[in-house]
């Protein structure tokens, strides 16, 4: 909410769009648990959408669905954020 309030877009960070890297540098069985959730959190935040797949070992039908057929990204024009709900449940 600070990001948008102030007229940045916040950056999700990079995630995988297939659920295994082979030759990943982390542990052996590191995955991308839900790829597609990863796209969708990631588009609807506004900022930039990253995919940090090792070489040809991206799903570019999965990563082209945030995106027109000409690769401009598809956005909502205020970042997803939580509900009220759950941050005054927070509070308590």
């Amino acid at each position: 909410m600070l990001a948008n309030a102030i007229g940045i877009a916040p950056f999700k960070d990079v995630f995988w769009s297939n659920q295994y890297q082979p030759g990943a540098p982390y542990k052996a069985t590191a995955h991308e648990v839900l790829p597609d959730r990863e796209i969708l959190i990631s588009t609807l935040s506004t900022g930039p959408v990253a995919f940090g797949d090792g070489i040809n070992y991206g799903d570019k039908e999965r990563i082209m669905r945030c995106c027109r057929q000409d690769g401009l990204i598809l956005k909502p024009t205020k970042p997803l954020t939580m509900i009220d709900l759950a941050i005054s449940d927070w509070a308590l």
